[in-house]
């Protein structure tokens, strides 16, 4: 208590003595845009929840902005000059996941109070919440009367004084800070670091502690005066940068997280693999991310044996978030338990025939590599039909491509009706890898066709155009794991 008097005693000195120095350092300036200032930022990829918060009678009241599509947020917000009261970010992120956009938001907004919100179950510990410097965890569905409490009491949606002021700084002590927007800290919410004025001498003074919060009437009287920056301790936020790395490099076997961040997080990894694949090239780097991803999706799927109907649910809600690639993969590591196929150099040859059984489409044209041989010409339909044998022999003589797993990506789409190609080959003569890759390329575009539609009408659609082509014991592993109340 005498600490946090103390402090304020000071930055009152402060305030006076900043303002009879012109307000900021007799050094080379550079000026910024004014910032504006917002409620609250959502980011949610739901797109009906963020209509339900549209609709929301308290909506028109805060200047709140809503985002539903992640991919390229990042440099997005690098070059905006918006300031929030509050993040709220969705655990069903996807590009990024979860993990990622957290330490994205951190670095942005390095004093902005994030909070995670979630559907069922929450995505962290407490402990890990900490850890990771977020403010909270909060159920979905979000509304604006259940976020008003996080979002300060400062009037928003408005520029409230001149451009901020930057000044490049040299001296030693610099590096040992880091600069933060004063608007940052305009919510009146608790700052999980010590809070920093820089003097015009270039030393730094300690205006506020950790886990307090700064009173929103100082910040507008600094502001005023010319403060546009307040700074943190450079080791201090990086620690929790770092504690984001660290618990994605260890989420798949980590105990205090969901299952569908872990999924969710693998599935961002799948996503990652298919982009380094887009232009065909296979080389060392490549095969080693897909050696690790196979790894940890069977070490997921081991951790929770027990779960498997909820990993089926995830690819029923959310297979249009994510790559083809990886949820063709997912599909055939979880068809694998049923099937018995346990040993690690069978499971390594399935997860990479999964993976690259179609590296022959991947710098192809647009409508060979949808595989909807309806929007084919008759040209495109026979070079379509020659892929999968392409394939194999793109990765002949590849490292650890052998026999085996270069037979399945030969024949995924060969059938035991005598309707596959591109040899046609007979029912006893199809590998049993590539009936499991080619079960799981056509399970996947159904349920992308089917979206929206119940788990009754996939299965209808499952049994009516693939329980022909492959055999009792593939399609029984497949109606195990994601049909087993049918």
């Amino acid at each position: 208590m005498l600490e946090t008097t103390a402090l304020l005693l000071v930055s009152q000195l402060l305030l006076v003595w900043v303002t009879a120095l012109g307000g900021v350092p007799s050094m080379d300036v550079v000026l910024e845009k004014s910032p504006t200032f917002k409620s609250a930022l959502i980011i949610e990829p739901d797109r009906n929840l963020l209509k339900n918060l549209r609709s929301d009678r308290e909506f028109s009241k805060h200047s709140i902005e809503l985002i539903s599509e992640t991919e390229n947020l990042e440099a997005r917000l690098q070059n905006s000059v918006t300031r929030y009261s509050a993040v709220f970010l969705s655990d069903s992120v996807a590009h990024p996941s979860l993990l990622p956009m957290i330490k994205i938001i951190h670095q942005i907004f390095p004093a902005t109070p994030l909070y995670v919100t979630y559907e069922t179950l929450a995505p962290f510990s407490e402990h890990e919440m900490r850890r990771l410097g977020l403010h909270g965890l909060l159920p979905k569905p979000v509304s604006v009367q259940n976020i008003k409490p996080y979002l300060g009491n400062f009037v928003s949606g408005r520029n409230f004084s001149k451009p901020v002021i930057l000044v490049p700084y040299t001296n030693a002590e610099d590096r040992i800070f880091r600069a933060v927007q004063i608007e940052e800290f305009l919510s009146g919410t608790n700052c999980l670091y010590d809070i920093f004025l820089r003097l015009p001498q270039g030393r730094y003074l300690k205006i506020q502690n950790a886990k307090s919060a700064l009173d929103i009437s100082r910040v507008k009287k600094f502001r005023r005066l010319g403060v546009g920056l307040l700074y943190l301790k450079r080791e201090s936020h990086e620690r929790c940068l770092r504690y984001c790395d660290l618990l994605s490099a260890h989420l798949i076997s980590h105990q205090s997280v969901s299952l569908k961040l872990k999924y969710f997080h693998l599935a961002a990894r799948g996503r990652e693999l298919s982009d380094r694949l887009a232009n065909a090239h296979v080389g060392e780097s490549e095969i080693d991310f897909a050696i690790i991803l196979i790894d940890q999706a069977f070490a997921l799927i081991r951790l929770h044996a027990g779960e498997a109907g909820r990993l089926a649910n995830f690819l029923f809600q959310h297979s249009a978030s994510f790559d083809h690639l990886f949820n063709v993969t997912f599909v055939a590591c979880l068809l694998a338990t049923p099937l018995e196929m346990t040993s690690p150099p069978l499971l390594l040859r399935l997860g990479l025939a999964a993976i690259f059984h179609d590296i022959a489409l991947a710098n192809k044209a647009h409508t060979l590599r949808s595989e909807n041989e309806n929007l084919m010409s008759k040209e495109e339909l026979v070079e379509y039909q020659k892929h999968p044998i392409e394939g194999s022999k793109l990765l002949t003589g590849i490292y650890p491509f052998d026999e085996i797993t270069l037979q399945a990506i030969a024949q995924h789409h060969e059938r035991r009706d005598n309707q596959g190609f591109p040899l046609r080959t007979a029912a006893g003569e199809i590998s049993p890898l590539g009936e499991i890759i080619g079960l799981s390329d056509e399970f996947v575009r159904i349920i992308d066709r089917f979206r929206g539609k119940s788990r009754f009408e996939i299965a209808e659609e499952v049994e009516t155009k693939l329980a022909a082509g492959f055999s009792l014991r593939v399609m029984g592993a497949l109606r195990a794991v994601f049909f087993p109340d049918n």
